[in-house]
């Protein structure tokens, strides 16, 4: 698991502070959680994780329950504890939390109330009404409690010792008859006092150990497993009563101590132990083992109300600022020329060339030459005769195969191995550069990187390269460092790519950025080449990452900060006998998983001499011991050392503490922790539309630096789905998957760190919704089958109608037809009389009615004139007149008139005589052409302006 990859590390803020311990036989590394990050109160009195992994925690004022991310808070206004205030804290085998509250915080007699919450629903309960009848006594009867590895429960009131198991509740628990509180029990027995000692006894009362002891009076403390008990007193020297053996006082200072707080740590068999202002840990050896005061600074002070050593070993310290979560790592770094201290004044050895040669470390710095036995430590400084008028810092070591060693600089320095004293210094000509590169091929010439270009070292003798056979581009480069293939070839990392050097022929090839084809190589500055068992060239540079090269097929594959490493800045590769990349760079120690691309950062917290190394400061022992020189000295390691905690790592998963499914499109929410648990696919009707997944953090101590991702991959293939399958990161521990759609979908859940890597297993869910009804093949056969059915209703109802119809159709044409025969018949009666009319008409009226149309025709243009003017004209009353236009047209005499105006004006226009309406309403005698085109309108159906319209 990647650590730690952020370099912001601030000794105190309101959240978290970070502190590495040195000078230990572990690295301690701390993280202080306070008020800011969301718990209910700042005095912390007591933890318990529970089954779930989730971390609990009694304060002062309400009960908190914390996943690494967030905090979820019970009160007594709130949720109806009994009380806000909690002192201690159990779980039953049902997986409910006893909160308890005593009338003094570090004493267990005395109890006032007990609450029960429930670790996942959260449900809140209280002591009588969860137990009521069936608990033998009262809460306030408590006088003593604890809890068993098992999680059964045990009471002392009314001087008798109760077992509380959530199948069978309350039962007596036999026990010695003199035995008194304090008592404390293990997986298979328990410890208790007696008037004169403590003794051991198992679950059937029977007394396995007395251990004969004189108590002073006060409050005291029992605390232990099956393999022995610690007895806490006040006043009083710690005392471990080993199982099996005759009790021991263990005096750990001059000084008695003050009961404060203390708690057994069963995983490293450790007492803790608050002594203010001190924090202390015990083995039961009585060694002390860790000074919380000495490893921060005398001025350091801290006052612990509570402690817990969790599943993985993290110390929980409550104080009455917060808490804090404690990180105990076994130092697995050892630092050579390490100088503590962050003070510019302090001397520190920035470590060039590294060389190990029989025990001994050699070390070229800027502060001289050391060399350091390892196994002792001892340090001697080498001394070099100034024999040169220019003599530059010393860079690399080289060990030759014949057994020499060569420190380089801008000349070269024999070393005798045994004694470090400097045998011969060979000058190189012409040389104003230090030498970076160095190697021994198998022919034995010694080759030497300058800075401009190749030298070559024979008998004594340093010779310029010549053989660049039209690479120039190499003659102006930094050779920084040197790989031989098996073939004997020489590749060259440089400054201005990778260059490819035949001892006999000289260069032969370049890879760089500007190369094309397969000469194209992304590296321009590569210091340090490993070729692994396939061939596979991994190359540091200094800036573009790690490179993967083949050199055969030329398939380029580049890790930068993009893929999840801390810099881009590699100084050195190394691979450990289990296939592990050890890499150094400008930010950390990088280890790496080469097929996974996995990776884990380790900084100075983790024990490291510094988080930045130097580019030609590295090497790796015959023994695969691996050194690195930084800033600040020389950390070495054993890889092997680190390959079960990656396994454990590697196999830690991520955990849900608790799930909510959206019924009715989110609206009701109902809890399946369970079914999420126990069922391998999870199925839901199409109504379900959101998924909560609460997340519990798989590390407390890097929780803050932790970050949840999901992903929704459609299965079976889902076009409408909205989720493409990419990575989304949630907010806080908190997942939210909305918006499924029926069909399959796999979801993801990962946590990562800040550089993205993947932290422990993910979590993975095979979702399936199914298809509303009406997306169903049943629903679109029955459909199908309706609709035949509709269609083939629908036709004979339809037949059925038309034959009606049909009916219907041939009655009426029957009545139809004797109705035209009959009209036929009056027909011929009208058309006869008619006739006979006709007769009688004579054609005087016919000659009578041309003339008035003749007579208004021509007047018609006379805008006053009337029927009176008519009349005369046609030498007529206008009484008779009135009778005779109506007897022979049918009109009267303004409607005559009208109409013939009319008519005259649609003849007019329609010859296109008048182009304007108005001319032509004055033309026939209308004053008013509005009027005239509403008269023309009703008349004809359409204005005026319609002939305009159409010409």
């Amino acid at each position: 698991m990647n650590r730690l990859v952020t370099p912001l590390l601030i000794l105190f803020t309101s959240l978290c502070f970070f502190c590495g311990v040195k000078g230990q036989d572990y690295t301690v590394n701390y993280r202080h959680i306070g008020l800011s990050a969301g718990i209910s109160h700042q005095e912390v009195n007591c933890f318990l994780q529970d089954k779930n992994g989730l971390m609990w925690m009694g304060t002062q004022h309400g009960l908190n329950r914390f996943d690494g991310k967030q905090f979820e808070i019970w009160t007594k206004a709130k949720d109806s504890l009994s009380s806000s205030k909690i002192n201690y804290l159990m779980e039953d085998q049902e997986g409910w939390i006893w909160a308890m509250t005593t009338a003094e915080k570090y004493s267990k007699n005395n109890v006032r109330h007990i609450s029960l919450v429930h670790s996942v629903s959260g449900e809140v309960q209280q002591f009588y009404q969860k137990l009521g009848a069936k608990a033998p006594f009262v809460a306030t009867d408590v006088q003593h409690f604890f809890a068993a590895p098992d999680h059964s429960l045990f009471f002392w009131a009314k001087n008798q010792l109760w077992k509380y198991e959530s199948t069978n509740g309350f039962q007596l628990q036999p026990c010695p008859e003199t035995v008194q509180p304090p008592i404390t029990s293990s997986e298979t027995d328990f410890w208790g006092v007696v008037p004169n000692g403590v003794v051991r006894f198992d679950k059937n009362g029977q007394v396995l150990e007395k251990f004969p002891y004189l108590f002073n009076e006060g409050s005291k403390t029992l605390a232990g497993d099956h393999n022995g008990a610690w007895l806490i007193e006040y006043q009083r020297p710690l005392t471990y009563f080993s199982a099996g053996s005759n009790a021991k006082d263990i005096k750990t200072t001059p000084n008695h101590f003050s009961k404060k707080e203390s708690y057994f740590d069963a995983k490293r068999q450790w007492l803790w132990y608050s002594n203010i202002p001190e924090v202390l840990a015990f083995d039961t050896q009585g060694k002390k083992v860790f000074d919380f005061q000495k490893l921060m600074g005398e001025n350091f002070e801290i006052l612990v109300t509570s402690f817990f050593v969790d599943q993985k070993g993290l110390i929980w310290l409550g104080t009455r600022d917060g808490f804090y979560v404690m990180e105990l790592k076994d130092k697995r770094f050892k630092k050579y020329l390490y100088t503590s201290g962050n003070t510019t004044s302090v001397k520190k050895y920035q470590c060039r060339g590294l060389l190990e040669h029989e025990g001994q470390l050699f070390v070229n710095s800027y502060q001289g030459a050391m060399r350091v036995d390892l196994e002792h430590g001892q340090v001697m400084e080498l001394k070099r005769p100034n024999v040169f008028p220019i003599v530059r810092i010393h860079y690399s070591f080289h060990e030759s195969p014949d057994g020499r060693i060569w420190s380089l600089s801008n000349h070269i320095s024999e070393i005798n191995g045994r004694t470090g004293e400097i045998l011969e210094n060979i000058e190189i000509p012409g040389c104003d550069y230090a030498i970076r590169g160095v190697h021994t091929d198998q022919n034995g010439i010694l080759w030497l990187g300058t800075g401009a270009g190749l030298s070559i070292l024979k008998d004594k003798v340093v010779y310029p390269f010549r053989a660049y056979n039209g690479f120039a581009s190499l003659e102006k480069s930094q050779v920084l460092c040197f790989h031989e293939t098996s073939d004997g070839m020489l590749w060259l990392g440089t400054d201005s790519g990778l260059y490819v050097l035949d001892p006999h022929e000289g260069i032969v090839d370049h890879f760089w950025a500007d190369g094309k084809g397969e000469h194209y190589f992304p590296g321009t500055q590569i210091q340090h080449i490993h070729e692994d068992e396939k061939g596979h060239f991994w190359m540091a540079t200094e800036h573009e990452g790690l490179i993967k090269w083949h050199p055969e097929t030329k398939k380029i594959q580049q890790l930068t900060r993009a893929e999840g490493l801390p810099t881009n800045t590699i100084y050195a590769i190394y691979q450990d006998q289990k296939g592990f990349l050890w890499m150094s760079s400008n930010f950390g120690l990088i280890q790496m998983d080469k097929h996974t691309f996995r990776k884990k950062i380790y900084l100075a917290e983790d024990g490291i001499s510094d988080r930045e190394f130097n580019r030609f400061s590295h090497f790796q022992a015959a023994d695969g011991r691996i050194f690195f020189g930084g800033q600040n000295g020389v950390t070495a390691f054993y890889p092997r050392d680190f390959w079960a905690t990656w396994d454990e790592d590697d196999q830690s998963s991520l955990q849900v503490y608790r799930f909510t499914e959206g019924h009715n499109f989110g609206v009701e929410k109902i809890e399946a922790l369970d079914r999420l648990k126990s069922q391998e696919t999870l199925k839901y009707p199409h109504s379900v539309r959101t998924l909560s997944f609460k997340i519990l953090s798989p590390d407390f101590f890097l929780a803050d630096k932790i970050n949840y991702y999901y992903r929704v991959k459609p299965l079976g293939g889902s076009p409408m789905s909205p989720f493409s399958g990419e990575w989304i990161k949630s907010e806080g521990s908190t997942v939210n998957i909305l918006g499924l759609i029926p069909g399959r979908h796999e979801i993801t859940i990962e946590a990562r760190g800040l550089d993205k890597e993947r932290i422990g297993r993910p979590l993975t869910y095979d979702i399936r919704m199914t298809q509303p009804f009406f997306r169903t093949w049943i629903f679109w056969v029955i459909v199908s089958v309706l609709v035949l059915c509709g269609f083939l209703t629908y036709f004979q109802l339809r037949a059925r109608r038309m034959a009606r119809q049909k009916q219907l159709l041939e009655q009426k044409v029957k009545e139809r037809t004797q109705q035209i025969l009959k009209d036929q018949q009056i027909i011929h009666q009208q058309a006869e009389q008619i006739r006979q009319l006709d007769s009688l008409l004579n054609s005087a009226d016919q000659r009578w009615a041309k003339e008035l149309d003749e007579v208004v025709r021509q007047s018609l243009s006379n805008l006053n004139l009337n029927i009176a003017d008519i009349a005369d004209e046609m030498n007529l009353s206008r009484t008779h007149f009135f009778r005779k236009i109506k007897t022979v047209t049918g009109l009267t005499p303004n409607q005559y008139l009208q109409e013939a105006r009319l008519n005259e004006a649609r003849r007019l226009l329609e010859s296109g005589e008048y182009n304007t309406v108005k001319a032509a309403s004055l033309s026939v005698g209308f004053k008013n052409p509005s009027y005239f085109s509403t008269l023309f309108k009703e008349r004809f159906g359409f204005s005026p302006t319609y002939y305009f319209q159409q010409k």
